[in-house]
């Protein structure tokens, strides 16, 4: 982690040394004058400072942003509650050592926490400090890690209280669009769109667990000896919900090649990291959960990660994230129009195909037999599909859009959730009412002479 300031500097935005550091020594354990204090760069919420004391022992400290913040962000006791609760359990996070309510000491509340070893892995530029032949084993450490965490018994560790259990995507949406209104910086007609579309296809809750909220390479610290997490970090959007959402929000920040990053801190346009659909895989192996519907909570993720993205743009506009350089003001306000054009890019093609039901195998079908059925699909009219098959205009463009724009190279997506290659389409298709069969026509025909 980058230092960007120290205690040797005439002041320390969001720290009063004096007092905090009395506050040290009277509350944190082994603590000794004099500290020196320094903010670790790239945090952009709450803001998180390094503290090394006489005996060369570091913590760390978090307080909330400076400035006005929304009454419902930035609760530094519930963190440091939650933060604590889950240090009971097998998942790795940072000891927590005192909690400071007292607004007199430091014009807002803060916690401290021991300070763990370990990179953030939060740019293509940072996974080179992993091996490349620990990417996979990270990568897996890292579900595995979610995985632990959404296992946790949530009354267990005295956290059952901590938010409701059901309906946690209505909350989630009707939370972020409050955030959206509270924080925005100009009108983006394109994000009231989203809202609209996400709460026409709220999947079934699976269950309730510990829903991090914010959880990637970049908010665990990675041991790049070992490729294992030493220490998951920022729990301020913690909650309990859906733990499905944690894993959609992954494939936000998960490339599987160096050219389709979305974010420019997902590490894995490095190379060498496991598939997202491995990610996924390995998710529904060890929980038992159904994970077919992961690609909303993807669309419902970017979406999120807009309005919180925007809320941070606002504050650095107003300046309230204190005196950072290097921040690139034009393209943080870019990356809110790019999340929301993938969300609602993402949750359109689920909403095309709500008249199609699943049929046929569900796994992916290998590359070359779904470029074929594009092609075929392209070459046959369109009159020719809504009068000799006797299909609607309406069904044909939806059929189009997923043959010829499937979510990924090798699958199509269903209104279901699940994952199907374009065979599955046709398949069903000769089963729609308004339709005749289709396999015994030259279409059918030329797609199994492909397979």
């Amino acid at each position: 982690m980058a230092d960007q300031a120290n205690s040797n500097s005439p002041a320390i935005q969001g720290v009063d040394i004096d007092k905090v550091s009395a506050w040290l020594n009277t509350n944190i354990d082994g603590a000794q004058a004099p500290y020196s204090f320094s903010l670790i760069a790239g945090g952009r919420s709450n803001l998180t400072y390094k503290v090394t004391d006489g005996n060369n022992v570091s913590y760390v400290l978090r307080r909330p942003p400076l400035g006005h913040v929304l009454a419902t962000a930035h609760d530094m006791a519930r963190e440091h509650r939650i933060i604590a609760a889950v240090g009971q359990t097998g998942v790795p996070v940072p000891k927590t050592l005192g909690v400071c309510t007292d607004e007199s000491v430091n014009g807002a509340p803060f916690y401290v926490m021991a300070f763990v070893e370990g990179e953030v892995l939060d740019s293509a530029e940072k996974a080179a400090k992993l091996d490349p032949s620990l990417r996979i084993d990270a990568s897996m450490n890292l579900i595995d890690v979610l995985a632990e965490l959404h296992a946790v018994d949530v009354d267990a560790v005295g956290l059952g209280d901590l938010a409701k259990r059901e309906g946690y995507i209505e909350r989630q949406i009707k939370r972020w669009s409050t955030q959206w209104e509270n924080s925005k910086t100009r009108e983006l007609p394109e994000i009231d769109e989203v809202v609209r579309l996400l709460s026409s296809k709220v999947p079934q809750q699976q269950g309730v667990a510990i829903a991090h909220g914010d959880f990637r390479f970049g908010n665990v610290l990675t041991d790049v000896k070992t490729g294992r997490i030493a220490a998951v970090l920022d729990w301020e959007l913690c909650t309990l919900g859906d733990p499905l959402a944690d894993l959609g929000y992954i494939g936000v920040y998960w490339s599987d090649g160096p050219s389709s990053a979305l974010r420019a801190n997902d590490p894995t346009p490095a190379g060498g990291f496991a598939k997202y659909q491995d990610l996924v895989d390995r998710y529904a192996k060890t929980t038992g959960r159904d994970v077919s519907g992961v690609d909303y909570y993807v669309a419902f993720s970017c979406w999120r990660l807009a309005v919180i993205s925007e809320g941070v743009y606002a504050r650095y506009l107003h300046g309230a994230m204190g005196k950072q350089e290097g921040i690139d003001m034009n393209a943080m306000r870019a990356g809110v129009d790019g999340l929301t054009t993938r969300a609602l890019e993402s949750i359109r093609r689920l909403l095309c195909v709500t008249m199609f039901l699943l049929a046929g195998k569900r796994e992916p079908l290998p590359l070359h037999q779904s470029r074929t059925i594009r092609i075929v699909v392209e070459q046959v009219p369109e009159s020719s599909w809504c009068t000799k098959f006797r299909v609607s205009r309406r069904l044909w463009l939806a059929l189009r859009t997923i043959l010829v724009k499937p979510v990924s190279q090798s699958s199509c997506l269903f209104s279901s959730g699940h994952r199907a290659g374009p065979r599955a389409v046709v398949t069903w298709l000769h089963r729609w009412p308004r339709c005749v069969s289709l396999k015994s026509s030259p279409i059918w025909r030329s797609i199994k002479r492909h397979q």
